[in-house]
């Protein structure tokens, strides 16, 4: 049987939810949450569901955790440095 699962920005504590989709009812069963360090506005999988991504607006930053065979999103990929969320600078000004 194909498992499923969905990712949500929870708006709660902790921020981040993963779910499994029950194939025959489509139920949601709760499998793990996730402290981060801002409230997600965005969040979506890579192309093989390996890497959960998100994004926070109000903070200007992103990050991404590995997701194991049982939608379980793992702790924050490690940057180059210290693992925090990284800040992008768009390019625009801020009005």
């Amino acid at each position: 049987m194909l498992v499923k699962f969905l990712f949500a920005a929870t708006g709660g504590e902790p921020p981040l939810g993963s779910f499994a989709i029950d194939s025959a009812s489509g139920d949601l069963e709760p499998i793990n949450a996730v402290a981060v360090d801002c409230r997600p506005c965005y969040i979506n999988t890579d192309p093989g569901d390996r890497f959960l991504l998100y994004s926070c607006f109000s903070q200007g930053t992103i990050g991404v955790h590995g997701i194991d065979d049982d939608g379980y999103p793992g702790a924050a990929c490690r940057g180059a440095d210290d693992g925090h969320p990284r800040t992008l600078d768009s390019g625009r000004s801020q009005q």
